[in-house]
């Protein structure tokens, strides 16, 4: 008996009142609405660098698959669907570049100082003809690169050699090696004496 008496006297409270949830969920919201286009951006940043990760190693992989195998092999970034970038072989052997992949085109820009989507041979020394620089950028959410935040490779003409760094040229139009800057790079970098 002392226990149910002493039950009715513990008072009860059975949730949460209208107020409080609508004020909890206002507050969700808020932060929601605060967060979310930075999280939208990182992510778009995040592909644009695994875009660029992805290319230079291709790259890389290519020169020295042409020296191992005593042939010519070619990295093409060609457009497969109006969606997507592909990177591979092209022509040259399967072996030269073993995993070709898709780059998704809504996201990341990749443009080429030669003016087309770039195609880079190596031949059996790891030389290739056609220098140019490539820049990878994201898109903003309706599409257009933001080359201010681009990444870019640049490949050189005689030995071949592959640096990356961050775009530092103009927002339209043509760029070069020399808008291609990184510190860790100063020693390829003409100006710096």
């Amino acid at each position: 008996m002392r226990f149910l008496v002493a039950l009715k006297k513990i008072k009860t409270e059975d949730g949460f009142s209208l107020f409080e949830l609508v004020f909890v969920s206002l507050i969700i919201g808020v932060v929601s609405a605060i967060g979310a286009p930075s999280l939208f951006n990182s992510l778009r940043d995040n592909e644009a660098k695994e875009a660029l990760t992805k290319i230079r190693g291709s790259l890389i992989e290519a020169q020295i698959n042409a020296n191992r195998q005593s042939t010519n092999c070619t990295v093409e970034i060609t457009d497969v669907t109006t969606k997507k970038y592909g990177v591979s072989s092209g022509s040259s052997p399967a072996s030269c570049v073993l995993e070709p992949f898709t780059i998704n085109k809504t996201v990341v820009s990749i443009e080429s100082s030669s003016g087309s989507l770039p195609s880079i041979s190596f031949d059996f020394e790891g030389d290739t003809g056609n220098a140019q620089t490539i820049l990878i950028s994201r898109k903003d959410a309706s599409g257009n690169p933001i080359r201010t935040l681009g990444r870019c490779i640049v490949i050189s003409s005689k030995l071949g050699m592959i640096r990356t760094g961050i775009y530092d040229g103009p927002s339209t139009g043509t760029f070069d090696a020399d808008d291609c800057n990184n510190t860790e790079n100063a020693r390829y970098d003409s100006s710096n004496p």
